[in-house]
């Protein structure tokens, strides 16, 4: 998905690079989607160690921001921003790389 905020176009797609920043599986699940950014889809014993779990969303967002600039944990509800929509991990996308996308796709979908 790609979001236009602040006159800058945005992508919630993980580049490589984000990945390699993941220390553990927590960390891994989270950029992969399968976990939340608030912390809310912790469960059974994991919940008990909520503050330590913040720590560690909060040192990989730390990390992403000093190796990919301008990366955003902003709150989206249908796409756009909102106060109680879901949080959400977006990438700077330049130009180049949208058309990039939009030209593999469109080679894809031809055959």
């Amino acid at each position: 998905m790609e979001i236009l905020i602040e006159g800058r176009l945005f992508t919630d797609a993980v580049p490589p690079r984000a990945l390699d920043l993941a220390k553990g599986r927590y960390q891994r699940n989270l950029l992969q989607k399968l976990e939340t950014w608030s912390g809310s889809s912790l469960r059974g014993r994991a919940r008990t160690y909520s503050d330590r779990y913040r720590l560690s969303r909060h040192g990989l967002f730390k990390r992403l921001q000093e190796v990919i600039p301008g990366v955003r944990l902003i709150q989206l509800r249908n796409g756009k921003p909102a106060r109680n929509g879901k949080f959400t991990l977006l990438f700077p996308l330049t130009l180049a790389e949208y058309i990039r996308q939009e030209t593999l796709a469109a080679e894809s979908a031809a055959g």
